[in-house]
């Protein structure tokens, strides 16, 4: 082997490292941005859904009983879990505590 076949074959072996090193870090880095934003939404949604439980109960003058903001930000980001993986809601979405 010349010199120059040597270099070569190094840069293309470092090349292919380099690139599948890149892949697996973009897979990485897109399923925890996927996740950040189903926590983000989820979180959005129990607050969306408190607020108008709220001016629900105001409104009709009874009064209302209110899970934790977070039981209601796991469920939703539950069920968003489902349905990004599954494409469908849950058969049986309901919160979970």
């Amino acid at each position: 082997m010349t010199v120059i076949q040597t270099i070569l074959t190094a840069s293309l072996t470092g090349a292919i490292v380099s690139g599948i090193v890149a892949l697996v870090g973009q897979y990485f880095d897109r399923k925890a941005r996927r996740r950040e934003l189903l926590v983000n939404k989820a979180i959005e949604l129990a607050k969306m859904r408190i607020e108008f439980l709220m001016r629900a109960a105001d409104k009709s003058g009874h009064g209302v009983h209110l899970e934790d903001a977070i039981i209601m930000a796991e469920s939703y980001y539950q069920w968003l879990a489902h349905l990004e993986t599954h494409g469908r809601l849950p058969n049986d979405p309901k919160l979970q505590r």
